[in-house]
């Protein structure tokens, strides 16, 4: 699954697949008012976390390489 994936592989594929998730989790808690779509919406809740967590590290890799590379320069 992409989103499990670190975010610098694909930064766009992770990013659609995100978009793709909060669509589903609409999808199933606006449509179908029903115990699916809870137990959908925990699940999403769930990977967007470890999404916006993935991100936030790639976020901080990233402006720790910029940091140390304008020392070494």
């Amino acid at each position: 699954m992409i989103l499990l994936d670190r975010p610098n592989e694909d930064l766009n594929a992770y990013l659609e697949a995100i978009d793709k998730l909060t669509s589903v989790e609409y999808f199933f808690t606006s449509k179908i008012r029903c115990r699916v779509g809870n137990d959908v919406h925990e699940r999403v809740n769930e990977l967007l976390s470890k999404a916006i967590h993935g991100l936030e590290n790639e976020f901080h890799r990233l402006l720790t390489k910029c940091r140390f590379g304008y020392l070494f320069v």
